[in-house]
């Protein structure tokens, strides 16, 4: 009947409702950024606006960026919200307010004589790559290929040097 009147027939009816959890309305959701996020009221450290540090699990912390000095309030705010290990960045908002966020990281203890600061050990179809400071390295690393126990046969273990023997490690399959 339609053909007949001159207007177009649809072998598939047309959908006309609106699709508001496609991907392309509204984009892909960005991941998480923090794990914890609190507003925490102390005077902090007084020659900075930002610091970022790192809380190990036995309460340790190492100072990344900016002042050591009073982060006392501002590590203690956020260990009530997440246990450590942790990764910290604390911004001023006021002279005497501060927003503390932390993200949940992965603390490893490696040899003491673990070359570099960066290392990054990945294993796919039986072929090994490790790079230490970015630089192809032909070392044997036992306790850095370790890392990557549980993750199949093709993996990639990536770390980075905290203090001392403390290195922050990520291991995912590939």
């Amino acid at each position: 009947m339609a053909a007949r009147a001159g207007v177009p027939a649809f072998a598939v009816p047309f959908d006309t409702t609106p699709h508001w959890g496609g991907a392309g309305v509204h984009g892909v959701p960005r991941a998480r950024g923090w794990d914890a996020v609190v507003v925490v009221e102390a005077p902090g450290p007084a020659a900075a606006d930002r610091v970022r540090f790192v809380v190990l699990a036995a309460g340790a912390v190492v100072v990344e960026e900016g002042a050591a000095d009073g982060l006392a309030p501002l590590v203690a705010a956020a260990w009530a919200e997440l246990a450590p290990p942790y990764r910290c960045e604390a911004v001023r908002q006021e002279p005497a307010l501060w927003a503390v966020a932390a993200t949940a990281i992965r603390v490893a203890t490696l040899p003491a004589d673990t070359p570099g600061c960066h290392i990054v050990f990945s294993v796919q179809e039986g072929e090994c790559l490790l790079r230490v400071d970015g630089l192809p390295d032909f070392a044997a690393l036992p306790a850095v290929e370790a890392l990557g126990a549980g993750c199949g046969a093709a993996f990639v273990v990536q770390a980075s040097r905290l203090a001392g023997t403390a290195w922050e490690v990520m291991a995912e399959p590939l």
